[in-house]
């Protein structure tokens, strides 16, 4: 089964998000299991903390307390491989992301 994680603080998207991600894995025969974070914090604990590993991690940039980018380079250090994907409004923040290993999504 693969892991995803999506972080972002608006809450209708991380529901339509997954929403998304359900209908496209069941279309290819997969359940993906989901964990939705609405701030870095709680993202950062679960997998510093108790030891969650995700496969995918689709990260929102622009959050209030901890920045998308600084919980992008935590992650980094805590966690085995995983995909990074940064999701944001705003193109040149896109760019700046691969510089944390991730890939964009630019909505």
């Amino acid at each position: 089964m693969i892991r995803i994680a999506i972080c972002d603080d608006d809450l209708s998207f991380l529901d339509s998000f997954e929403r998304l991600l359900t209908r496209s894995f069941a279309n290819v025969g997969q359940r993906p299991m989901i964990s939705k974070f609405s701030e870095g914090k709680s993202l950062i604990k679960k997998v510093e903390k108790e030891n969650q590993i995700f496969d995918i991690i689709f990260l929102d940039v622009e959050m209030p307390g901890v920045h998308g980018f600084i919980v992008a380079q935590r992650l980094r250090e805590v966690s085995p491989p995983f995909i990074l994907v940064f999701t944001t409004y705003i193109e040149n923040q896109s760019r700046e992301g691969y510089l944390y290993g991730g890939v964009s999504l630019c909505f």
